[in-house]
């Protein structure tokens, strides 16, 4: 949640799953994001199947594949993508660590 404020504060406009859609389904959520043109930021790797398996359009996601799970590691590396990828990350899925990012074209 920190991370969420942290970026707020940078004036992002960004959404919480677990203030504004806590329960829905991971389809649920690609629609949403999709409809308000919404990048997501997500640990669950579930998401990769949804868009490359069953072809769930998508305006982009960040998957978080970090060794420390922690606010301040998620707001480090969030900030590295931003800065280095910002441009890049509309329909493109992005998996980023602490040490590396990868980006692949989304359709």
């Amino acid at each position: 949640m920190v991370s969420c404020y942290f970026f707020r504060n940078q004036g992002y406009d960004v959404k919480s799953i677990l203030d504004d859609l806590k329960g829905s389904k991971d389809k649920d959520i690609l629609k949403i994001a999709y409809q308000e043109r919404r990048i997501i930021v997500t640990l669950d790797k579930d998401f990769c199947d949804l868009i490359f398996r069953d072809s769930v359009s998508c305006q982009g996601i960040i998957l978080l594949r970090l060794s420390n799970e922690s606010q301040k590691n998620i707001v480090y590396v969030l900030r590295n993508v931003l800065e280095n990828i910002g441009d890049e990350l509309k329909e493109n899925f992005v998996v980023a660590s602490e040490r590396n990012v990868r980006i692949r074209k989304i359709g």
